[in-house]
């Protein structure tokens, strides 16, 4: 059903836009080009909506993904092997330490879960370091659930830890609070935690199950279950977008053109024939003769 709700609304935008190019004269229109965008761009609304409902789906099917970051020396790699169970990740003192991506497979709570060890986060002119920061950071923006992993000091976050703070407020996330055994300031949500020694690492178990049961609280029974309709109906919402967009400024022409782009992909997921649904509907929309 809902696929061919956005379908037809997207035939009909298409035969509006159609009918204008191919019969300029005869000023075929039954809607303004206002009432044609904002139709656009709820199709956009929709697909975007359920394109993000991905996650949960491929998390039913392939696993969730668990990301750990933080600032160098924060305690990333004691944590990532606390919750694997192993020493699967290098731990030493040196800053810098791991340069690569450590990936471990781990069960929490219901859910099969791939963890990332990622390159700790410091400004560095060490070209290695710096290619496993990019790597990490590639990693850390597919990641389903964010660890960040503070160093507890006196002082507080480091101008790097608020950074981070920052830049993942808007993430599925947990706080960690790692090496309470010092001295330290107090962090609001954070989790406290001696990694090396399994303190607090259950509650950090915990609170990312929690995490990833709610990514799964859609609301209703639609989901998208591959990356290819994922992929798909991401660049359905963008063709009708930037058609709404175009539409008042560069003309049909060119809004027409993208509205296509938008049903090609959404009928790539059920295998239709695009051109021939436009013209079908511009024949029967605007009762002119094939």
């Amino acid at each position: 059903m809902f696929l061919h709700d956005q379908r037809a609304s997207l035939l009909t935008c298409a035969a509006e836009l159609e009918a204008r190019l191919d019969y300029p004269g005869d000023e075929l229109a039954l809607e303004d080009d206002e009432v044609v965008a904002g139709r656009l761009r709820a199709v956009a609304r929709a697909c975007d909506e359920v394109a993000a409902r991905w996650a949960p789906g491929r998390i039913a099917v392939e696993g969730a993904r668990v990301a750990l970051v933080g600032a160098v020396n924060a305690g990333k790699s004691s944590l990532f092997n606390a919750l694997v169970g192993a020493p699967r990740a290098l731990v030493h003192s040196s800053p810098g330490t791991t340069r690569d991506v450590v990936s471990e497979r781990v069960a929490l709570g219901p859910f099969e879960v791939t963890l990332f060890d990622t390159a700790g986060e410091r400004v560095t002119d060490d070209p290695v370091e710096a290619a496993g920061q990019a790597l990490s950071a590639q990693w850390v923006a597919r990641a389903d659930v964010l660890v960040v992993v503070l160093r507890a000091t006196p002082g507080g976050p480091s101008e790097v830890e608020r950074a981070l703070l920052a830049r993942t407020a808007g993430r599925q996330r947990v706080v960690v609070l790692n090496g309470v055994d010092a001295p330290h300031g107090p962090i609001d949500g954070a989790i406290s935690t001696i990694a090396p020694d399994g303190v607090g690492v259950a509650e950090v178990a915990r609170a990312v199950t929690d995490a990833l049961v709610a990514i799964g609280e859609v609301g209703d029974d639609l989901s998208v279950t591959s990356g290819r309709q994922h992929d798909r109906l991401c660049a359905t919402a963008r063709a009708a977008e930037d058609a709404a967009g175009a539409l008042p400024f560069a003309g049909p022409a060119v809004a027409a053109s993208l509205v296509v782009e938008g049903l090609a992909a959404l009928d790539e997921l059920e295998g239709r024939v695009v051109r021939e649904q436009v013209l079908d509907a511009l024949f029967a929309r605007f009762c002119i003769g094939k």
